[in-house]
């Protein structure tokens, strides 16, 4: 057997797809479920769904069926004619948290001109890219915009 892509559509219900046969499902759902509207819900696929073979197994009932459709199109049909709620997970990110360092803007000379509170509001004010004040301020004699760059706590 080939390798086979599966989708979630909610609580105990799952499709899935075999890849080495691209028009072959099969469909999981929980016992109980009403196995005569999802085959008339099948039914209805464009292609023939075929022959619908139901399988007991782990608590859970398994209807394997064939159709013409791609796979997030039996999903859509799937999920719509059920009236089921399918539900993504929320994908868990990590909050953002932007280190704001401030930075001292020098002129050639080595006078200080200004503070700036952080390196992009310095980019934005003077113009200079904040890649080159970055670079600036982590190495000795780089200018940027026509200025020397250091980072205050440096």
């Amino acid at each position: 057997m080939g390798r086979f892509r599966t989708k979630h559509i909610c609580q105990g219900w799952k499709l899935s797809q075999f890849s080495d046969y691209h028009n072959s499902y099969w469909l999981t759902v929980p016992p109980g479920s009403d196995l005569l509207a999802i085959g008339d819900v099948l039914s209805t696929l464009p292609g023939g769904c075929g022959k619908m073979i139901t399988n007991d197994i782990f608590e859970a009932t398994e209807i394997y069926f064939r159709t013409d459709l791609r796979f997030n199109d039996v999903f859509r049909v799937i999920i719509g004619k059920l009236g089921l709620e399918h539900k993504q997970k929320p994908k868990l990110r990590r909050p953002y948290k932007r280190k704001r360092k401030p930075v001292l803007q020098y002129s050639l000379t080595g006078e200080l001109l200004k503070e700036w509170a952080s390196l992009y509001e310095a980019s934005i004010e003077t113009g200079v890219n904040p890649g080159n004040i970055s670079l600036s301020c982590r190495t000795e004699n780089k200018k940027a915009g026509g200025y020397y760059w250091k980072y205050k706590n440096n």
